[in-house]
């Protein structure tokens, strides 16, 4: 992944900057995207009078786990943001995990890096980032024991 910070205008004024990260199809993870359109979505743009919107494509889940897990089992891996996104993930989504044991086997296989399965070690300085990055959302509120879940999450893909 190659991140770029994206400087958005409104009316010609700067206004916000996104994070965006580009990748390349590596294991066919952009072959089939899931379709997706939360419910809440439909509701919030039904609830100011505007139609609902298509469903946007998104990469399977599997993919999403695989990469995170990946990249927070890096050496040195600064992305504490990526135990909040799964813990996103598995609580809102259906995950097949056999499915998902086969992807991460083959990331890991293809980015020939570190092996699968993975021991998630977390970092020191992860502290700060989990606590800041976490905020409100429903996420466990401890770094150490989101390192613990992401390590079970790991144990269930690999007995599935």
């Amino acid at each position: 992944m190659q991140p770029f910070a994206v400087k958005l205008d409104y009316n010609g004024k700067p206004w916000v900057t996104v994070d965006l990260e580009v990748g390349h199809n590596e294991i066919g993870d952009a072959d089939e995207p899931d379709p997706c359109l939360p419910r809440f979505i439909v509701e919030m743009f039904e609830s100011i009078g505007l139609p609902s919107p298509g469903p946007v494509p998104l990469m399977p889940v599997s993919h999403q786990i695989a990469q995170k897990l990946h990249g927070l089992s890096e050496p040195g891996s600064k992305r504490a943001h990526d135990l909040i996104d799964l813990q996103l993930l598995v609580a809102g989504c259906d995950v097949d995990y056999a499915k998902t044991r086969s992807v991460c086997e083959r990331l890991f296989a293809y980015r020939q890096m570190q092996s699968w399965p993975p021991k998630i070690d977390g970092s020191a300085d992860w502290n700060d980032l989990y606590r800041e990055q976490s905020g409100e959302l429903d996420v466990v509120g401890d770094v150490e024991l989101a390192v613990t879940w992401a390590n079970e999450l790991v144990e269930r893909i690999v007995q599935s």
